[in-house]
């Protein structure tokens, strides 16, 4: 499958600042990475649209790396839309996917469910809170203040 994703604007939130400290929360899990962090559409499997979450980045910008840092990477492409809206989102393998690298050098661990819950999303920022189960049954979870990138995906 070939994907290609172009980056076309980044609005940021109206004073043009990203809050890069956001807490994790208490939802029953390990702590997880938080910070600065996005959420574009994207492609599903099927070549579908999808939504990608990606906390803790190096920098808050839409095309900031964050493969070298502490990060969870989430994939929905069943229930949502572009742009998101308030609400609650869980996955599955069928629904969704995602991975978790807790700290350099050690490998991605893939996540097999857990759900995504968007409190607001206005002025270009995304607020909400994630929680992940791991393939090895560990739930890594947090909070996120993520910029909303706009992107032109060719899916398909």
């Amino acid at each position: 499958m070939l994907l290609v994703l172009l980056l076309v604007g980044c609005p940021a939130p109206e004073d043009g600042t990203v809050d890069d400290t956001s807490e994790t929360t208490d939802t029953g899990g390990v702590p997880g990475p938080a910070g600065p962090s996005r959420i574009e559409a994207s492609c599903a499997p099927d070549d579908g649209h999808a939504t990608l979450l990606v906390v803790g980045m190096e920098e808050a910008t839409c095309d900031s790396p964050f493969d070298g840092v502490p990060h969870v990477r989430i994939t929905l492409w069943e229930g949502t839309e572009w742009p998101v809206v308030p609400g609650t989102y869980a996955f599955d393998e069928g629904s969704g996917t995602a991975w978790y690298l807790g700290e350099r050098g050690i490998a991605e661990e893939h996540a097999r469910s857990g759900s995504v819950t968007i409190d607001t999303a206005t002025g270009g920022t995304v607020r909400g809170t994630y929680s992940v189960e791991l393939d090895g049954g560990e739930t890594v979870a947090g909070a996120f203040e993520a910029m909303a990138c706009e992107t032109s995906t060719m899916c398909g």
